[in-house]
């Protein structure tokens, strides 16, 4: 465990150099780099896919309270934005269009290092389905 000290809310893309690591790893022993990505907000985006509509809804992570006039995004694993809208008073968008089934979108191939962490199960899909997003106005 590591603590960076991050400056505000944001997308942080970080990447730590660890020779103890590297040692007890990696042979022949050198130093290991270790990528992460940290997301600092207050928003929980919650997202429901069905065939002919699809829902967002998006609350405070301290309160679970809705959040209003949220804009959300739905892109697929290229980046290609699917759809775009913002959060009703209940905090909810509503996607009144059919989204692609996963099998559909092209899955994206990510070219990793042998030494890398391809082989944990949590990131063998990583390059299928939608990636959801929302943003406020605050900062």
């Amino acid at each position: 465990m590591v603590g960076i000290p991050l400056k505000g809310p944001g997308l942080y893309v970080v990447e730590i150099e660890s020779a103890i690591l590297g040692k007890a790893l990696l042979d022949p022993p050198k130093p290991m780099f270790v990528p992460t990505a940290v997301l600092v907000t207050n928003l929980s985006v919650h997202f429901k896919q069905g065939r002919e509509s699809s829902l967002v809804w998006v609350t405070t992570l301290d309160k679970a309270e809705p959040v209003a006039d949220a804009a959300v995004s739905v892109l697929n694993c290229e980046g290609r934005v699917l759809w775009k809208g913002r959060t009703d008073a209940n905090g909810v968008a509503r996607i009144d269009t059919e989204l692609r089934e996963e099998a559909d979108e092209p899955a994206c191939r990510f070219e990793l290092p042998a030494h890398d962490y391809s082989q944990l199960r949590a990131l063998r899909r990583l390059g299928e389905g939608f990636l959801v997003t929302a943003q406020t106005r605050k900062t």
